[in-house]
């Protein structure tokens, strides 16, 4: 039985005015193709853009050759790919596949190094004025924030039930209408620890719960 090959061509976003185009005539010139995948799921989804901006840059801007949404891209989809040491980067950072992915305007030039990635991933939440190096600081809240927020993007609730502890269930009554929502979904983060019993089944027809044991 002979093997059919396809002979096409598949298209996606472009980056700036480049063409992103997968073929099937090239031989294997990489073994990641499937991040392009990746990163259109990403660019329907927007959730690398809203976690860049969780990040306070505070570099010289004429000085800055990879931006913070660069560098985000860049470690995100390594992350993705399987390459956890940031060493596999000194590697990665030449290939035009990461270029793409990390949207870089020059698709021939080096991405970002393990040395600033490293930096970014020891991000604190201030910068000190004597800092020479580490200066891009992440705001922990925003990014709490906005792991709620792409979760409830991807799970519309019509409904919680959602049990919680007597002193949990005094303070929320003590929130406010607009930060329930905020209020209840942290209450689901923690329920590990409080042994909570949690219902997150809004079409089910009946109430189901589901015990979490703690440590």
């Amino acid at each position: 039985m002979t093997t059919e090959c396809t002979a096409g061509t598949l298209q996606f976003q472009a980056v700036a005015r480049r063409t992103v185009q997968a073929r099937f005539d090239g031989g294997a010139l990489t073994s990641d193709g499937g991040a392009v995948l990746l990163r259109e799921v990403d660019r329907a989804t927007g959730i690398l853009v809203q976690f860049a901006a969780c990040f306070r840059d505070y570099r010289d801007p004429g000085r800055i050759t990879h931006a913070v949404a660069a560098l985000v891209r860049q470690r995100v989809y390594g992350l993705a790919l399987g390459y956890e040491d940031l060493n596999d980067h000194e590697r990665l950072r030449h290939d035009p596949l990461f270029a793409v992915l990390a949207e870089a305007a020059d698709l021939t030039a080096p991405l970002a190094g393990k040395s600033t990635l490293n930096r970014l991933e020891l991000s604190a939440a201030t910068v000190e004025d004597a800092e020479r190096y580490k200066k891009i600081a992440v705001d922990h809240a925003a990014v709490d924030r906005m792991l709620v927020a792409v979760f409830l993007q991807a799970h519309p609730p019509r409904s919680y039930s959602i049990w919680m502890p007597r002193t949990i269930r005094s303070m929320a009554r003590r929130r406010v209408a607009s930060f329930m929502v905020t209020t209840g979904t942290t209450a689901i983060c923690r329920s590990t620890s409080l042994r909570a019993s949690i219902c997150c089944a809004p079409d089910c027809g009946r109430r189901t719960s589901t015990r979490v044991r703690g440590p």
